[in-house]
């Protein structure tokens, strides 16, 4: 029994040795982490807001989504209020930030009008969540999110996006990752590309969605598959 003692407690400093070595190691992880988590800000959205940088709270929102995506930094938060928002150009989202409604997709509703597409996303970490995205006449693939390297779309509706042009995905491109989770992807028409409703290049990951009633028209237009 001593020996077994010795022995446990032999195992026990070499394991907190070992801890000790990587202090230095965790506490630069912390250094790096905490910031993000400590000084996040949410920056507000809202028909309604006086657009007052860097927009806050409710009374000083921005109107323009993109104005407050612009504002932001790391670990930061876009809150859109429940309304309908138009878009005439892409909102491109390049930081590791989340943009979302305050809660049911139906409510928040964007409708991108020929913009190439609703959104962009860059940065591998950023985030859009529960939104409805309706691309309108949107020519460029993934009418309503292109991912580039990453990005998760979550609990968004996308759908009634027409494109007449040759592209890929009516409503989302995944260009080298990017995940699409707990979606509806609906009434997408392409009439030239592939992918009605989604399309992925060399990875990207789909989640418990719901895909339906997306058409692709092949070469004359005669022909086409739903998805």
């Amino acid at each position: 029994m001593p020996c077994d003692r010795e022995c446990d407690l032999v195992k026990f400093l070499w394991s907190l040795g070992r801890m000790m070595k990587r202090l230095p190691y965790y506490c630069a992880c912390l250094l790096v982490i905490l910031p993000a988590i400590l000084y996040a800000d949410t920056h507000y959205v809202s028909p309604y807001g006086t657009n007052n940088p860097p927009y806050t709270n409710w009374a000083d929102a921005s109107t323009n989504i993109q104005a407050a995506v612009d504002v932001t930094d790391t670990g930061d938060t876009v809150l859109l209020t429940n309304g309908v928002y138009v878009i005439f150009n892409q909102i491109t989202v390049s930081k590791a930030i989340t943009v979302c409604s305050t809660g049911d997709p139906r409510q928040t509703t964007i409708y991108g009008v020929q913009c190439g597409r609703c959104f962009s996303l860059t940065d591998p970490n950023s985030i859009i969540r529960g939104l409805t995205l309706k691309p309108v006449l949107n020519q460029s693939s993934g009418g309503g999110v292109y991912c580039n390297g990453g990005g998760l779309v979550e609990n968004c509706i996308i759908s009634s996006n027409f494109n007449s042009t040759a592209a890929d995905g009516g409503a989302i491109y995944c260009n080298w990752g990017g995940t699409v989770r707990n979606c509806i992807i609906s009434g997408n028409i392409l009439m030239n590309g592939n992918g009605g409703g989604i399309y992925c290049n060399n990875g990207g990951s789909i989640e418990n969605c719901t895909i339906v009633d997306n058409v692709l028209f092949i070469a004359t237009g005669l022909s086409y598959q739903t998805e």
